[in-house]
């Protein structure tokens, strides 16, 4: 009999990850708070623009430490060099106000 129904587990660090066992679809989120907020991103490697679309009206930045050099992503039009966001990344979110960042894919 093929299962049915959702998988859910919480990663310490890494936020939520569900599931969906029938539909085949999974998602990933965080709890933000405003200020800065250091999380290891879980989501698919995706435009970071497109990553961080359910907290776009609460983000100021998104900065990412390669090692040498500081990569940045701003929602207001600006010079931005951070293009995607990496799955198993680290990066640091400031956020306006709390927010839950929700990816599904």
């Amino acid at each position: 009999m093929k299962e049915r129904g959702w998988v859910i587990a919480l990663f310490s660090g890494l936020g939520l990850f569900a599931i969906n066992r029938m539909m085949r679809k999974a998602s990933w989120g965080v709890q933000l708070a405003a200020g800065e907020n250091v999380v290891a991103y879980g989501g698919p490697t995706m435009p970071v623009e497109q990553a961080v679309a359910s907290i776009a009206g609460s983000l100021e930045s998104v900065w990412y430490w390669d090692g040498t050099t500081w990569w940045v992503y701003t929602p207001v039009p600006s010079y931005d060099d951070l293009v995607e966001l990496v799955k198993g990344q680290t990066y640091n979110l400031f956020m306006l106000e709390p927010a839950m960042w929700q990816i599904s894919y």
